[in-house]
Order: C-alpha cells, then structure tokens, then sequence
C-alpha cells in the first residue's frame, strides 16, 4: 500500500469477549504488531484485502466486486446537494417521458425506413453480448500489452455490469411489471410482481455501464463522444424495435450512468493511491471493531 496509513480504531461490539474479561489493552499496537510479525516471517496476507491489490487483479474479482456493490448502494449516503439534484431532474425526466411514450413510439415506428432499421440491428448488441467484446477487449488487451489502466477499466466495466444486469434492472423489472409495447396493451399497463419485463431496459442499462465506466476512466472529450454516441443509438434501436418505450430506455441510461461512473471514480481512486478516508470492520478473537484507515 502506498503512502503511510493512518488507524483510528473504536471498539464497537465484543461480542467475542467473555463476560468480566477486559478488553487488551493497547489493541491497535496489538493489531499492527501482528501485521508486523507476518511480514516479517515472510507470511503472506491476502493481498485481495489490500485496495490497490483488489482494483489491480483478477484474481481479487469477487473482492472488487463485493466492494463495487456496497459502494454504489451506498452512494445516496455521500451525495451532496447537486447530485440529489441530478438525480431529481433525472427521475422527473423519466415521469414526463410517461405522458407522451405512446407518441414517441407512433412517431419512431411511423416510417418504414430501412437505414434506421439496419441501424438499429447493427447497433443493438452493444447493449448485449457486444458490450462484453468490449470489456474483454480491455481486459485481455490491457494484460497483454500491460496496460494498467485498461486492464483495470475492463475489470470496472465487469463489475459494474454484474450489479446493473444482474441486480439493480432484474428486480425493478419484476417490482415494477410494465408490459413491453409490443404486448398492445399500452404504456400504462403495470403487473408488478408478476408480468411484464419493459420497465426499466437491461440493453440501455448494459450500453451506458459500459460507456460511462470508459468515459470516467477516459475523459478526454472524443473517447466520451466515441462511448457515448453509440450508446445512445442503442435507445433507439430498442424503441425502433418495439421492445421498450422511450421511458424505459432513458432509466436504463440513468441507472447504467450512475453504476458504471460511481464504480469507475471509486476502483480510480484505489487504484492510484489517491487519498482517501475509509471505514473497515476487523474481527478478532477477542471482539470485533470498526477501523478508520486513512491513506495519506
């Protein structure tokens, strides 16, 4: 780990501490001297613990992973005033997009244009399997010509894609229930815990993840235009295709957004050794606590 690290710890709960039976004494210095002792018997820690080692290696995935997803189910706790703002204006957006989804769809469907439809299947598996070309992409490129940063930008894209694909789209689909447009039921016809897999679109959510977790990592103006752009085709090509509404889309876009950058400026962060405050639980034999580890 680079750069000293600071430890502030509390004893918050013992519940490994026998009743009348004082807590050590001194049981920060007893914590770091057992650091000590294993590395100076050339015992090896999991290196997975280490943030850096976690944001750098495969092999820490299911660390990372882990560590990305109480990272973004925790953002709301760290937002300042102007992200709760965005995400106001966002969540507004997508509720005025509710009034006039039907006249969106009638107007994208209304011309039987073959360049649009050819556009949209060509750019339609970006929100699919398409997209993990490109995560692959950057992670076995990244290794093999040794690129730090892009081995680890496919590593954030991955993760980042497990926990808007695999949670956050997969359960408001089924709380939320929409029917998709093409059922001819309408956009305001709702089953919740039941039917209707419309609400909100796992292909937008999976094109702006990737995207956005690039962009972050890449944020010179033409890489976000070369992510971006083809992303947002790919809202089209789900309206042209019938399959969402245009409600359906933009949330997925937003939640994509949200994952993949909160993912990417958190993973940044560790990778760099940039500095940060953190708070990490520790369990001993003796009780367990929460340390306040601050790299400087």
């Amino acid at each position: 780990m680079k750069g000293p690290a600071l430890a502030l710890a509390l004893l918050l709960a013992t519940s490994g501490v026998h009743a009348g039976t004082a807590p050590p004494p001194a049981w920060t210095g007893a914590l770091f001297a057992r650091e000590a002792e294993q590395q100076a018997s050339s015992e090896r820690p999991c290196t997975c613990s280490d943030p850096q080692a976690r944001a750098r290696h495969i092999r820490c995935f299911f660390h990372l992973l882990g560590h990305d997803t109480v990272r973004v189910f925790t953002a709301p706790a760290r937002w300042s005033g102007k992200d709760w703002g965005y995400v106001a204006g966002g969540v507004a957006g997508v509720g005025l997009l509710f009034v006039v989804d039907d006249n969106i769809r009638a107007t994208v469907l209304h011309h039987d244009d073959p360049l649009q439809e050819h556009v949209a299947d060509v750019v339609q598996p970006l929100g699919t399997w398409a997209s993990f070309v490109v995560i692959g992409g950057f992670t076995f490129g990244g290794l093999a010509a040794h690129d730090a940063k892009a081995y680890g930008a496919g590593l954030d894209a991955l993760s980042a894609s497990a926990i808007s694909g695999l949670v956050i789209v997969p359960v408001m689909k089924k709380i939320i229930g929409r029917f998709r447009p093409n059922a001819g039921y309408g956009p305001y016809h709702f089953e919740p815990f039941d039917h209707g897999p419309s609400f909100p679109s796992g292909h937008a959510a999976q094109a702006f993840t990737v995207a956005s977790v690039i962009a972050t990592e890449y944020p010179k103006r033409w890489v976000k235009a070369a992510c971006y752009l083809p992303a947002s085709l790919v809202l089209f090509a789900r309206v042209r295709h019938d399959a969402h509404w245009a409600s359906d889309v933009v949330a997925g876009a937003l939640i994509g957004y949200g994952t993949g950058s909160a993912v990417a400026r958190s993973n940044l962060a560790d990778r760099e050794g940039r500095p940060h405050v953190r708070l990490l639980p520790v369990v001993t034999p003796r009780g367990s606590a929460l340390v306040l580890a601050a790299r400087l």
